[in-house]
């Protein structure tokens, strides 16, 4: 159009008319899943806007103020156009009740599950600024282009689709902050989303990830992931005991957190490390086994305890038990080197 303008004689209201009533409605349309940067709105009107200096004969290097100034000629900015466009369509979308809306809420749980985001990604959602992937992944974008606005979106809470399972505050996102984008990815093939799914028992220290490889969720990687190298830097108080920080201590539970719980094989004779609960004691007791009983589903366990003085958090030392209130009087007789030991007997399963 410009080609074609350039050499007619032509006035600015006309040329104005022809800008705002036919070239920008025809870039809005054609750029309905397209989201355009600042720099490329800019560069696209740049051939019109240097026409329209000429033809008002300013020079092209006039600021572009004075073309978009509402009280001198009303020149349609394509960026603020593209904006209002389309952030009015897709509020419509999100809010359609047909098949739009249905299409719109799977593809928002797929890009949910792609983020690795706990809840929907119209109430969290980790990007202020589209990133360079986002422009063909139309909903993403919006979502950027959205927050990058500040226009947050009221949803129902039955519509939040929310990951149960962990501290929404100590979602393993909120912890890494920008670098989160370039691990979701290993993340989200281990399953791992919270914080509290790489603690211990108690919620106090952050687990080895020798230990979280051996989990029930994670891929069992064997090196160290960078992500969790990063993580610690974060969460621990401690790197030699690997204490967590106090704000991010979290509540005892009341599963074992992927731990895989393995029972021996009662027809071998095997004699395992085990940890069992103790009816006497009302707690766990360590111990390995010295005789299976297969006919009655029974084993004979030699009591083992941690050695207090050899012991550190992160590697503790279990010794032989020299006696406590759990010895069994009728397995004393079994010695070794010499030494009578606590034995007592427990089912197998």
């Amino acid at each position: 159009m410009c080609n074609i303008i350039k050499r007619k004689p032509i006035t600015d209201k006309q040329l104005l008319y022809l800008y705002n009533m036919v070239i920008i409605p025809r870039i809005e349309y054609r750029t309905q899943l397209t989201i355009l940067s600042k720099r490329d709105c800019d560069s696209i009107i740049a051939p019109f806007r240097q026409l329209y200096k000429n033809k008002i004969h300013l020079s092209s290097t006039a600021p572009n103020a004075i073309l978009e100034n509402n009280f001198i000629y009303k020149f349609r900015d394509l960026y603020e156009v593209q904006l209002q466009s389309k952030i009015t369509n897709f509020v419509i979308q999100i809010n359609d009740q047909n098949l739009l809306g249905k299409i719109t809420d799977i593809r928002l749980k797929q890009l949910q599950h792609y983020e690795w985001l706990s809840k929907s990604p119209l109430v969290t959602w980790p990007y202020n600024s589209i990133q360079h992937n986002q422009y063909r992944s139309f909903i993403a974008g919006m979502l950027s282009l959205c927050q990058q606005q500040k226009i947050d979106f009221h949803v129902n809470n039955d519509q939040h689709n929310l990951i149960l399972g962990g501290n929404l505050q100590r979602e393993i996102y909120t912890i890494l902050g920008d670098d989160f984008s370039k691990y979701k990815k290993q993340l989200r093939l281990n399953n791992i989303m919270f914080l509290e799914q790489l603690s211990s028992p108690n919620g106090k220290f952050l687990s080895t990830w020798k230990t979280i490889g051996r989990k029930t969720f994670t891929a069992s990687l064997a090196r160290t992931p960078k992500w969790f190298k990063e993580l610690q830097r974060y969460v621990l108080e401690d790197h030699n005991t690997r204490r967590l920080q106090q704000n991010y201590f979290t509540d005892s539970p009341s599963h074992f957190k992927g731990t895989e719980i393995t029972f021996p094989n009662p027809h071998n004779s095997a004699k395992e490390f085990v940890s069992i609960w103790n009816p006497l004691l009302f707690k766990s007791s360590l111990g390995r086994i010295r005789m299976k009983n297969a006919n009655n589903n029974t084993c004979v366990i030699e009591h083992w305890v941690v050695d207090e003085i050899a012991s550190i958090t992160a590697s503790p030392v279990i010794k032989l038990c020299t006696g406590c209130n759990i010895h069994h009087p009728a397995f004393s007789t079994i010695e070794t080197k010499s030494t009578i030991h606590n034995l007592y007997c427990s089912n197998l399963y």
